[in-house]
């Protein structure tokens, strides 16, 4: 078991720190919502290969809806030893559609990293259980 501290929403901004924009079918532009730790995972976990086929994808599926998408900031977050190298691989291996902003996620990768050395001190620390 692996245990994930949810990191703080992103606010993208361009090179010259403006906010990034959006533009909508109307062609007015509005900044970017912020993007959510538990909706970026679930999204590039669920649209990944390492994702699984068949029930396995399924249940894999429904597992990391119901955790990640009600996971808020400071929450900690366990998630399962196979599921937790699935997320690794994606997140190792995902193809950033605009290699510029990637670097603005690195709260989101370092989050998921930081769950591999966590050890019985670091769970201590928190008030958990070694699993």
């Amino acid at each position: 078991m692996k245990h994930i501290v949810v990191p703080a929403d992103i606010i993208l901004h361009a090179r010259n720190g403006e906010r990034v924009m959006a533009v909508d079918e109307n062609k007015n532009r509005k900044p970017y919502d912020p993007i959510v730790f538990g909706v970026f995972l679930f999204d590039a976990v669920c649209n990944s290969p390492h994702l699984g086929k068949g029930s396995e994808a399924a249940r894999r599926v429904r597992k990391l809806e119901k955790l990640l998408l009600e996971a808020k900031y400071g929450d900690i977050i366990a998630i399962e030893d196979a599921d937790y190298k699935v997320v690794e691989q994606v997140i190792t291996e995902i193809a950033w559609p605009y290699p510029a902003l990637s670097g603005q996620f690195l709260p989101f990768i370092e989050a998921i990293e930081a769950a591999a050395k966590q050890d019985d001190d670091w769970r201590k620390k928190q008030n958990m259980k070694a699993v």
